[in-house]
């Protein structure tokens, strides 16, 4: 949620605890861990994402922890809250972005991030699961009913009432493990509620009054409304109210101290408003008051039991507990174990937002060259209501803008779109030969490729349709000799894919930052094209019950290998060299990647 200055605020008390983490169940904030653990791999976001150095970023993490004997269950954030509590906030953030973008900044969120972080946990066997919505609730849930701890970096953590404690991030270093004879633990801080409510001499049941009076991503009081109400509490003039409100933590907790729950601070807030605030209609106050009471029910954790928390970790439990959601269970199954994004609950609720990412802003927006597929997504999860239009809020020039999108009925190679519905029925074939008809690729030709390759095939063959890429050899051979590099790496020892690691080490070095290598946007570009096509095929393909095999997006994008390959060779040719010089004549590797790509070429004529 975001509350502003809480932390810095709530650090200056000296509230924290020395804790030893071991021995213990860990509810982890899975978007915050992720983020997290991508800005510390360092190279990670470099031109757009590397994988693999966050893969195995996120392995160590967990595996630092179950040393420690932790038992860590990881859950994400789901879909926008469809009540547009947030949702003014996310647009201020990509505008924000957009701004950033403009001034030349590097830094991004690498699109695939959620996909590797989610794929390299369930690798590891780390229960992992995914909310419909917003996570926060749900995490303090579970944490209360299991008298464990809470991992985030989110503030909101102060505010709920937690008995096994709220451990910051930002407080755990790695560093500090210890390890006896007996036992491996990690120092850290912890708070626990009880210290908290203690040192602001606040009761736990009020302190979500908070939330109510101080600006945060979901709610904002009027300030001429908070300026009456600490005028009035108080009984000082509007002058002072104004002047204490410099420091509205502390003002708030001033006033919040003497009440003895939330109903309380909600008729004093009542009070102001019909007494003292006349700019305002009845129906806007009343609009307040209930907006303030939803924010509230939100911290409520009353009567948690572990036997009463069915929504996560419960297989048997979660898929009758989202009724609201009129999917097949299959893919409501397939939501929460990650597998599909929960932007196709975005899509129910007609509104879509596509997040501006590191582009050239005076090209079109990269995710415009994936919206056929989307429209095809978007009637797949509307059913039969053909008329239902969903709205897209995205990029164009420097400005967020919003186009309403009708969702297509049929598809020129794929006939009528078929409903979710048909799913379960149908054989992997049929729904094989979908999928390769809706990324332009013969079914036949598919089939000759090895699974694990077939993803990034269909997307970079989609890509070379749809761009300039199908003009050009080169970028094709370079995607595709990255790919094999990056699948041997991963995949050698199943796949009977070996490579002489020797030249495999010369051709990334080769590729390692340094100042030869230019800083081209309108390239990068067109990268991250690929990376969006190979996003939505994630989501496309677990629609259609999954007939391609699901491989970790460390094996089919690396931007600190893909790009500075491309931009230092001089041309086709001398790519090719490097080609040739890697890969052996009769390898495996080297008559794989030469069949592919006389597959795809063929392909493009």
């Amino acid at each position: 949620m975001g509350i502003k200055n809480l932390r810095g605020y709530i650090q200056r008390q000296n509230v924290t605890k020395k804790y030893r983490l071991q021995d213990t169940k860990l509810v982890i904030d899975g978007k915050n861990l992720c983020h997290e653990l991508m800005e510390t791999s360092y190279t990670g976001t470099k031109y757009g994402g590397n994988y693999d150095v966050f893969s195995d970023h996120v392995e160590k993490f967990f595996n630092s922890l179950r040393n420690c004997n932790v038992q860590p269950y990881v859950v994400m954030d789901g879909a926008h809250d469809s009540d547009d509590k947030k949702f003014d906030c996310l647009l201020e953030r990509c505008k924000k972005r957009i701004s950033n973008i403009s001034n030349d900044s590097k830094k991004c969120f690498p699109i695939l991030s959620h996909r590797c972080f989610t794929y390299t946990i369930k690798k590891l066997g780390i229960p992992i699961e995914a909310c419909n919505y917003e996570a926060d609730h749900e995490i303090a849930s579970l944490a209360k009913s299991w008298k464990c701890p809470v991992l985030s970096n989110d503030n909101d953590f102060y505010i709920y009432d937690l008995p096994g404690g709220f451990i910051r991030l930002n407080d755990l270093n790695f560093n500090r493990r210890t390890k006896t004879e007996c036992f491996t633990y990690i120092d850290t801080s912890i708070y626990y509620s009880e210290n908290i409510h203690e040192s602001l001499g606040i009761s736990p049941s009020v302190l979500p009054l908070l939330v109510v009076f101080l600006d945060n991503d979901y709610y904002k009081l009027d300030k001429a409304i908070i300026k009456q109400f600490v005028s009035k509490e108080l009984k000082i003039s509007a002058k002072k109210a104004e002047l204490k409100l410099k420091k509205p933590i502390d003002v708030m907790i001033e006033i919040l101290r003497p009440f003895a729950d939330t109903n309380e601070g909600i008729d004093a807030l009542s009070r102001c408003l019909d007494n003292h605030i006349a700019f305002l209609s009845n129906e806007e106050k009343c609009q307040i008051i209930y907006n303030a009471k939803v924010i509230l029910k939100q911290f409520t954790l009353e009567n948690v039991t572990e036997t009463e928390n069915n929504n996560l970790f419960n297989s048997e439990e979660k898929i009758a507990g989202t009724p609201v959601i009129p999917f097949p269970s299959w893919l409501i199954q397939s939501i929460r174990n990650c597998e599909i994004s929960p932007f196709i609950i975005n899509v129910l609720d007609k509104r879509v937002l596509l997040k501006p990412n590191l582009e050239d802003l005076t090209q079109e927006f990269i995710y415009e060259i994936a919206s056929p597929i989307r429209q095809i997504i978007y009637k797949m999860a509307t059913g039969k209501k053909l008329q239902e239009v969903v709205v897209e809020h995205h990029r164009e020039n420097c400005h967020m803008v919003q186009t309403r999108i009708l969702p297509i009925t049929s598809n020129l190679k794929l006939g009528k779109i078929p409903s979710l519905n048909m799913m379960q029925g149908s054989e992997e074939e049929v729904r094989l030969s979908c999928l390769a008809n809706i990324f332009l690729f013969p079914l036949e030709k598919l089939v000759m490729i090895p699974k694990v390759s077939r993803m990034f095939i269909l997307a970079i063959n989609y890509l070379a349709k749809n761009s300039g890429l199908k003009e050009s050899t080169k970028g094709i051979k370079c995607l595709l000799f990255c790919h094999m590099l990056l699948l041997s790496k991963a995949y050698g020892h199943i796949y009977d894919l070996p490579v002489d690691s020797a030249c495999v080490d010369k051709v990334f070095e080769y590729c390692a930052d340094d100042h030869r290598v230019p800083f081209d946007t309108a390239l990068l570009h067109e990268f991250q094209k690929l990376q969006i096509v190979i996003d939505i095929l994630y989501d496309l393909n677990g629609l259609f019950m999954f007939p391609l095999e699901i491989p970790n997006p460390n094996v089919m994008y690396k931007s600190g290998l893909m790009y500075p390959l491309f931009t230092k060779t001089d041309n086709e040719k001398h790519l090719d060299r490097i080609i040739e010089t890697c890969l052996e004549k009769e390898s495996p590797l080297r008559i794989t990647y030469s069949e592919i790509l006389k597959l795809l070429l063929e392909n493009l004529k």
